[in-house]
């Protein structure tokens, strides 16, 4: 007999079968992304916990979002009873020891050494709040002196009697002696390699804090079994091959937390047979996951296993789907997830529930398994109608752009030029940074970065019209050769330490000639460099009364001499930028969205006659002047200032708006969630000075901070 179509049995079935048996029992939810599929399963166990389900499992088909759902669920106190457990390589207490054998491979390279310490598990015994200032101050100390490497060179800069430097130099010596423990330059035996990973944990002070948490628990007794077992082994390892063995060894094991009491299970779909559950969720179930796509086989084709009879894949999967049918047949509510979009492309559901799916709406038209296609209106009528078309569980609403209000503790009473740019640019970023002091920490540059390059030129051309009054008295090839000495002076330690920040001074040595003939051309228009790196601030009194000190660094002023049809006392705000002129042109244009040029203007004085962005890039010297009068920008940005700062200590909103390229580069984006929430509503921000653009909706400048 041949097999019936899916519209034959479609048909049968809808004779069969008139109040559609899967309505209210299976549910199937496409989600847009891994968050929101792990917070459907939070809020569906969660439902049903509080509809009194005693008996709920997750079936882990794709372990990633698995591990996110528990973690949700673990934030909400719901605890889990894993069976499916994870990857003993893949715990805290393994990245522990993986760390360490990092550290030893490299001798004390930075990032490694950094992530070592951070470990909870090393240095037991030591207060937490003193180890956090030790680690502080080692974090601090090798980025001031940009140490990569070497823990020998590390431990001689902290020869201070300051408790955390003392306490500091302490740690370092006891990562040494770990890593002299290891010797990673010997051969032995296995069991004498785990003899030496004991000791070194024991220098660290590892070895206790991993026996007192379930996982390292588990680790130092696989450890133990193993060096049991390869005692008297005669074979002599490298570092390296005892460390690719010990690499599979904790990829082979696994890990489940033990005592753990809870009505949620996560478990394997096999394991779900001649069990009773109240719900059963199916975490993952695309294409990719059910049935699974099988690695190759360690040992013989599909065919030889057949012959031999041994498990083939097709056995495997009829196990799967006998499985996946009992569970169908016995659970009476399934929920069953998968991500709908991977990296923008579409993921297919598991072919199965496709197939089911198919066959239920030809069966019954009109009616949907499918969750995602319900409003949020039917979903909540779902919730409280009975029977439901479907399982009522809906996918999370969208996270909306953040909108704090700035505590009155910390209002603004004084701000600095870049601090107002960035709460233009995005009032929520100055919440964070500013308001809130969350600063991303100093690390150890290897190589230079574009801002610490402008810091160098900054710092040059700084030296060099210091110590040079002008430019016309000693002529074009002396002040270039002058400015070749101070570059090379500035940058000889970015060289010695990495070779290829000389293509960084190359960069500079190139546009020398040019910044010269401008500094010439600017000198016979009667402007003379008046003061460098001048630190400058003004009190600013708000509407309500309020003051404010501002305050910034001015790169350089000029003061324009005597000539015919200028003023004497004009003077010239000129800031350095390592970026094309462009760019900078469209900046210097628009000063109610790129407010620098006028906050400098406010900080110079009335005398200011002119603000201009000097591009220094690649050869080529390029004024770029702020249009229109420098006193009306500066007059409407600090009545506009005035108002912003009212509002701050009104407590008014402050919506993380900031269009995309400020969003580039923005250090607080994860903190703002920018990638995890679409189009929201929109908040009244600051409100603007009058003529001015609203403070909300502002430029994609950078911070003058940045030298860039």
């Amino acid at each position: 007999s041949t097999v019936a179509s899916v519209r034959e049995r479609a048909s049968m079935l809808a004779l069969a079968f008139r109040h559609r048996p899967l309505s209210g029992r299976v549910c199937l939810l496409g989600a847009d992304s891994l968050e929101q599929q792990a917070a459907a399963i939070d809020t569906a166990v969660r439902r049903a916990l509080l509809a009194g389900d005693q008996r709920i499992g997750v079936v882990v088909l794709d372990r990633l979002v698995a591990r996110r759902a528990r973690a949700l669920l673990e934030r909400a106190a719901v605890p889990v009873v894993d069976e499916a457990g994870w990857l003993l390589s893949t715990t805290v207490a393994a990245a522990c020891v993986g760390r360490l054998l990092d550290v030893a491979t490299s001798r004390g390279y930075h990032r490694e050494l950094i992530d070592l310490m951070r470990s909870p598990f090393v240095f037991g015994g030591m207060p937490v709040a003193a180890r956090n200032d030790a680690l502080s101050c080692i974090e601090r100390t090798l980025a001031r002196h940009d140490m990569a490497d070497g823990i020998a060179a590390m431990i001689g800069l902290f020869g201070g009697d300051r408790q955390e430097e003392v306490a500091a130099a302490s740690l370092l010596a006891r990562i040494s002696q770990a890593i002299e423990a290891l010797d990673t330059g010997a051969r032995k035996p296995i069991a004498a390699w785990l003899d030496a990973l004991d000791l070194a944990l024991d220098r660290l002070g590892a070895r206790d804090p991993l026996a007192a948490d379930a996982a390292g628990a588990d680790l130092l007794d696989l450890i133990d079994r193993r060096r049991s077992e390869l005692r008297g082994h005669g074979w002599r390892a490298s570092f390296a091959q005892w460390r690719a063995w010990l690499t599979r060894t904790l990829e082979a094991a696994s890990f489940s937390p033990r005592d753990v009491q809870s009505p949620v299970v996560f478990t394997y779909l096999a394991a779900t047979r001649l069990r009773a559950f109240d719900m059963l969720v199916l975490a993952g179930a695309d294409a990719a996951h059910l049935p699974a796509v099988d690695a190759p086989g360690s040992f013989f084709n599909q065919a030889v296993r057949a012959r031999l009879g041994l498990p083939t894949r097709e056995l495997q999967r009829v196990e799967i789907e006998r499985s996946l049918r009992l569970a169908l047949c016995n659970v009476p509510r399934v929920l069953v997830t998968w991500q709908a979009r991977v990296s923008g492309e579409t993921s297919l559901m598991s072919p199965w529930f496709a197939r089911l799916h198919s066959l239920h709406r030809q069966a019954w038209p009109g009616v949907s398994l499918d969750a995602a296609q319900m409003s949020p209106a039917e979903l909540l009528q779902a919730s409280v109608a009975a029977p439901a078309l479907a399982h009522p569980v809906a996918l999370p609403l969208a996270a909306a752009a953040p909108a704090p209000a700035a505590p009155l503790i910390r209002a603004p009473r004084r701000m600095s030029v870049s601090g107002y740019e960035t709460l233009v640019a995005c009032p929520y970023r100055f919440f964070a940074r500013t308001l809130l002091g969350l600063q991303p920490s100093e690390d150890v540059t290897e190589e230079l970065e574009k801002s610490e390059f402008g810091e160098l030129v900054h710092e040059i051309l700084a030296r060099f019209h210091g110590d040079l009054a002008e430019v016309t008295a000693v002529g074009r090839e002396v002040a270039i050769a002058r400015l070749q000495v101070l570059s090379d002076e500035a940058f000889a330690r970015a060289v010695r330490r990495n070779f290829i920040d000389r293509a960084w001074l190359a960069r500079w040595v190139g546009s020398i000639p040019a910044y010269v003939d401008w500094q010439l051309g600017r000198e016979a228009d009667g402007w003379r460099v008046a003061a460098v790196e001048a630190d400058r601030s003004e009190t600013i009194v708000t509407p309500a009364q309020r003051t404010l000190l501002f305050r910034g660094r001015l790169d350089r002023v000029d003061q324009r001499t005597a000539v015919p049809g200028a003023s004497a006392a004009d003077q010239s705000v000129v800031d350095y930028k390592a970026q094309g002129a462009s760019q900078l042109t469209k900046r210097a244009a628009e000063p109610g969205e790129h407010v620098q040029l006028a906050a400098y203007a406010m900080l110079a004085g009335s005398a200011v006659a002119e603000t201009l962005f000097l591009s220094i890039a690649r050869d080529e010297v390029t004024p770029c002047p702020s249009d229109g009068d420098p006193q009306d920008a500066a007059a409407a940005n600090r009545a506009r200032l005035g108002q912003l700062v009212d509002r701050l200590h009104e407590q008014a909103p402050m919506p993380a708006n900031g269009v995309e390229r400020v969003c580039d580069y923005c250090e607080v984006r994860g903190l703002c969630r920018r990638d995890h929430w679409s189009a929201a509503p929109a908040h009244e921000g600051p409100a603007p000075a009058p003529g001015a653009e609203d403070a909300q909706h502002a430029s994609a400048s950078l911070p003058a901070d940045d030298r860039s």
